[in-house]
């Protein structure tokens, strides 16, 4: 029988598999270190939940709000050249504000998507579970 992996082993492959993805996008590690730090503090106004989701919404919300802030912050220098000097500050301050609110919003996804996957697999089959 193969060992079990150890929750924390699996959280951190997932970081670094998403951390890899993200320097492929183009999301420095500054960026992405600001992400982990609004998840951390977002994670804390998170609604208890099981360890493996937990873990899932945690890393989204860290890299979704890295390259969110990414995004945003490109498209806020583009128009106002004058801030390109406090730019990294601004991009991290964004991550770390970003980080703290999509916890609620991953976390919603992270509900919603297997209950409307459930609906629709439903509608699929009918209602007498048949194709």
């Amino acid at each position: 029988m193969a060992p079990k992996m150890d929750v924390s082993v699996l959280g951190a492959v997932a970081t670094a598999a998403i951390a890899l993805a993200l320097q492929v996008l183009g999301v420095d590690e500054q960026t992405l270190a600001a992400g982990f730090v609004g998840s951390i503090i977002g994670n804390t106004f998170a609604p208890p939940m099981a360890r493996g989701r937990a873990i899932c919404v945690f890393a989204a919300a860290a890299c979704a709000s890295a390259m969110v802030g990414a995004a945003a912050t490109e498209v806020g220098l583009h128009h106002w050249p004058t801030f390109r000097d406090a730019a990294t500050t601004l991009r991290s301050a964004a991550v770390v504000l970003l980080g703290i609110g999509f916890h609620p919003v991953v976390k919603a996804l992270v509900e919603i998507v297997p209950s409307g996957a459930r609906r629709v697999s439903k509608l699929l089959r009918g209602s007498d579970g048949s194709r």
